[in-house]
């Protein structure tokens, strides 16, 4: 099949300028003095965990529960089953990341900077004879997207210019055709024998086997902000696409579905990203700054918002502070922000903005049936432990997200104390943790275990990958 098209009609200036400077910034069409003045400034980055520069993309675990979040700096941060394999923030860029590619089966992912350059992790091979970081292009790349199950990858620039590295086959590209907005996404289609190219005004471009989405009339509306990200609907050839205030459209619109968006609520920074869940019945949307909103199926995993005062080095606590904080916890005393009772283990509790004891959530739930951690306010192991450390320290030190987003934040220590992190899980360069629980010596450990029951005291699990603390 040849070009597709829906034609662009709107040329009506739109708000939303901020979220196309943020998306600029990265793709490097403007100065870094564009940067937004709530967006992180550099030093911030010398605490583990914290946002050097905004996040610009985001991406789901293929056929699993967890998403990956990327920051111009090449930061990764995984959340959920979503592994870490590595990133790019301690390497030196020419330009920034523009998105992040996982593998087929979600072992690897690969990193995309403005000038082409790509940055493979995991599984993910690194495409051979790819000529773009040295190449002066016309445009700065600004999208990448899998080519179905394959290795290759397209990478498409803001005038609409698209690469073919690691045998995907070039399907066509917009640089004939006249764009009112620049190109902001490239998404594969299901069979990966074509794609779409997406532009800020919401037009879509369909080249190979790849139909335009019917009934499609953003073009010829006016938006109140500027399309930033577009993502397929599962396996189908729908589209969703978002826009720098969180509004969510849904392509073909006659029959493609929409679970809601964030327009018309306040954010720290524009929204720049958006995933599909695999099976289509939900959608994450990400922020600079590092926020995640769930619709649909898709559950909340974590989150990479650091404020100014989280990210400043602080001195560790000493270990018996921790350990008498999660002491008092386990005993039900009263803590700060904590009027005290016992607490008991919940899915997913903890995970809230502020740590401490949250309603839990039955995404993922792996536990008896049937679920009702949505119905219990408590704790689990990841969220217990980071409301320790926020008592302990006096800020969120640990920050959101898994075990396994924590033990990356941390520092393996050979000669654990009590009030060490012990660590349960796979080890290796990138562990895989399923458990976490506060060290206090004797082979024991102050833990959130499981459904059913109260945080207790219990002995070290068998797969302990190790003791961690924080750096400094």
């Amino acid at each position: 099949m040849g070009t597709s098209r829906i034609l662009i009609r709107d040329h009506a200036r739109r708000s939303g300028a901020s979220a196309l400077s943020l998306l600029l910034l990265a793709a490097g069409l403007v100065a870094t003095s564009a940067r937004p003045a709530s967006a992180r400034p550099a030093s911030s980055a010398t605490v583990a965990g914290c946002l050097r520069g905004p996040i610009v993309a985001t991406a789901a675990l293929p056929g699993g529960k967890g998403y990956w979040l990327v920051g111009s700096d090449g930061g990764v941060f995984s959340y959920g089953d979503a592994p870490f394999f590595g990133s790019a923030a301690h390497r030196r860029l020419d330009k920034p990341i523009v998105a992040l590619v996982p593998t087929v089966g979600g072992r690897g992912y690969w990193l995309v900077a403005a000038d082409g350059d790509v940055h493979a992790f995991g599984n993910a091979p690194a495409p051979t004879h790819n000529p773009l970081p040295s190449t002066t292009i016309t445009s700065p790349v600004v999208g990448a997207a899998r080519a179905g199950d394959t290795n290759g990858l397209w990478l498409t620039t803001a005038d609409g210019e698209v690469y073919a590295l690691g045998g995907a086959v070039f399907q066509g590209s917009a640089t004939d055709l006249r764009l009112d907005e620049p190109v902001v996404s490239i998404v594969s289609n299901p069979a990966g024998n074509g794609y779409w190219l997406v532009a800020a005004d919401g037009s879509v471009f369909g080249y190979g086997n790849t139909p335009a989405p019917a009934g499609n009339t953003l073009p010829s509306t006016r938006l109140r902000a500027t399309i930033v990200g577009a993502t397929r609907i599962g396996t189908t050839n729908g589209l969703w696409l978002t826009t720098a205030d969180g509004e969510v459209y849904a392509l073909p619109s006659a029959n493609a579905p929409s679970y809601g968006s964030r327009s018309g609520r306040r954010l720290a920074m524009p929204v720049s990203g958006i995933a599909s869940t695999p099976a289509g019945d939900g959608y994450w949307l990400t922020a600079g700054d590092g926020a995640v909103f769930a619709f649909g199926s898709a559950g909340f995993l974590g989150n990479a918002v650091s404020t100014t005062t989280n990210c400043d080095p602080v001195a560790p606590p000493t270990e018996s502070k921790i350990v008498q904080v999660a002491t008092d916890i386990m005993n039900g005393k009263a803590v700060s922000g904590w009027d005290g009772e016992t607490i008991p283990y919940a899915w997913a509790g903890g995970h809230g903005t502020d740590p401490g004891p949250t309603a839990g959530s039955c995404y993922g739930y792996t536990g008896p049936s049937p679920c009702r951690a949505n119905q219990t306010v408590g704790l689990d192991c990841s969220g217990f432990v980071r409301w320790v450390y926020a008592l302990a320290v006096g800020r969120d030190a640990l920050g959101g997200g898994s075990s396994n987003d924590q033990i990356r934040r941390l520092a393996k220590v050979s000669r654990p104390q009590p009030g060490d992190l012990a660590f349960f899980g796979t080890g290796g360069v990138y562990p895989t943790t399923h458990h976490v629980g506060v060290y206090i010596g004797d082979a024991k450990m102050i833990n959130a275990p499981m459904t059913g029951a109260d945080i207790r005291t219990d002995p070290l699990l068998s797969d302990l990958v190790g003791y961690y603390r924080l750096p400094g």
